[in-house]
């Protein structure tokens, strides 16, 4: 895609798809410059997560708990607040709960 364009690209990923950004350039050399925000990747001799974290997400996913390994990434990985954590869990349960409201078509039951 970025080959097709009359000029070079500037190119900006976050996450994921810093991630795919830098796989691009291995593609083409049609990128001018390349912004990169919080890529995904691990610096030598630097843990990203800890092998008891991923243990733990490994323990909640084997049993089936979204909600435990949500909460547990956001608390023990990302770092993030209680309250946040708590607001996150609560509305994919919410939206989990309109979910099952509605028939496989999309309307209403009931």
């Amino acid at each position: 895609m970025v080959d097709s364009l009359g000029e070079p690209a500037i190119l900006l990923g976050h996450s994921y798809g810093a991630l795919c950004a830098l796989e691009a350039l291995l593609l083409t050399r049609n990128v001018s410059k390349l912004v990169l925000y919080e890529p995904g990747i691990e610096v030598a001799g630097q843990e990203i997560y800890s092998p008891a974290d991923i243990e733990r997400l490994e323990v909640l996913l084997g049993a089936g708990d979204c909600d435990g390994v949500l909460a547990t990434f956001m608390r023990e990985v990302a770092g993030l607040p209680p309250e946040t954590v708590e607001h996150a869990v609560a509305a994919r349960l919410a939206s989990a709960g309109m979910r099952g409201a509605l028939h496989p078509t999309g309307t209403e039951s009931g």
